[in-house]
């Protein structure tokens, strides 16, 4: 019976085989017919509108994230068939940036790691790649001010976004004997807080410029251990001495995509952020968010960063559900205008899935 059923599964491979040449042959006049418009090879609206199509006509027994995985890494490869699309992320490689690019575009892409957030802005603002992602909020830790600070000096525009689960390890050497030093991110350290105090009250925690780059100094010295993901583990050669020790089992970190295009169309579940400045007086903030609660928008963040151009005045960043085209938050965006100094429409988005 199970060499039935072997026998049936490899015809069904082959006509699978033979249907994903057939839609690669597709793609290839799709990337002809953008060639002659100078249309960019990737949308990323049409790509999201696409999988969420799917995932409604899903009946099993197979998983949504197992779909999406699948469809993840045919579009990645179909998109090599128009064009290499480059993506710089905040690396080195092994970091939770480097996943969460990898689960949004797939491994057929060409990754830039960038060692600053800076410097993802940078590749894009230069052309040297297509798209940026970079961290954005953690639901333990807030906010990446960082992130949010480059929207001061920088034009480009959010494109989307990708929201993961983030599972820390504790990775060593296979010689480790005695753990005196752990490195990792500063929010890393945070998100496993009650755990290090309670194992480790005597160990020097030293910061990283990333996970990544706290298992690659871990691999170095075998008197520590490192808090990072398992391909970082993995790429150094060390061991995971123990998995999943965040102290909070929903912990999830989201990141932004970043690219130069600003004309993103509706996908059906958006997301629009904006930065608003306002006068330096009572009342100019509650004026600002009012816009919003009049035409029922929901915010999803709101935060506020020093402004670069004048002491003790700030800079506001609101996210929202909806797109600006959306007649409702064309409405609130018309009345903010009104009562605030300046704003920027950074982007309006595909909305991730949490999962």
């Amino acid at each position: 019976m199970i060499e039935e059923y072997r026998s049936i599964i490899d015809r069904i491979d082959k006509e699978i085989l033979e249907l994903l040449n057939k839609r690669a042959s597709l793609v290839i006049e799709i990337g002809k017919e953008k060639l002659k418009d100078n249309k960019p090879f990737i949308d990323i609206v049409r790509e999201e509108i696409h999988l969420r199509e799917l995932l409604s006509s899903n009946s099993g027994p197979l998983a949504e994230d197992s779909i999406k995985n699948i469809f993840r890494e045919i579009i990645s490869a179909s998109r090599m068939l128009e064009g290499t699309l480059k993506v710089a992320f905040l690396g080195p490689e092994g970091t939770f940036t480097h996943l969460a690019a990898l689960k949004r575009f797939g491994r057929e892409t060409f990754y830039i790691p960038a060692r600053s957030i800076a410097d993802v802005f940078s590749l894009v603002d230069k052309g040297e790649v297509t798209l940026g992602v970079v961290p954005i909020e953690n639901s333990t830790e807030g906010v990446v001010n960082y992130t949010l600070d480059m929207f001061m000096v920088s034009s480009l525009n959010i494109t989307g976004e990708i929201i993961i689960p983030i599972s820390h390890n504790l990775i060593a050497r296979e010689d480790v004997k005695e753990i005196k030093r752990i490195y990792s991110h500063p929010q890393a350290f945070g998100q496993c807080k009650e755990y290090l105090e309670k194992n480790f009250p005597n160990a020097d925690l030293i910061e990283a410029v990333s996970t990544a780059k706290a298992v690659e100094i871990a691999s170095r010295d075998n008197e520590s251990a490192a808090i990072g993901s398992e391909i970082a583990a993995e790429k150094f050669g060390l061991r995971v001495i123990l998995f999943k020790i965040e102290d909070d089992p929903n912990n999830r970190t989201r990141f932004l995509i970043i690219g130069k295009s600003d004309k993103g169309r509706r996908s059906g579940k958006d997301k629009t952020m904006v930065m608003f400045s306002t006068a330096h007086k009572p009342g100019s903030l509650y004026n600002a968010l009012r816009c919003f609660a009049e035409h029922n928008i929901n915010l999803t963040m709101i935060q506020s960063r020093p402004s670069r151009e004048a002491l003790w005045e700030f800079v506001f960043f609101a996210e929202f559900q909806g797109h600006r085209e959306d007649e409702d938050v064309k409405r609130a965006l018309e009345s903010l205008s009104e009562v605030v100094w300046s704003y920027r429409i950074i982007g309006s988005y595909p909305e991730d899935e949490l999962v």
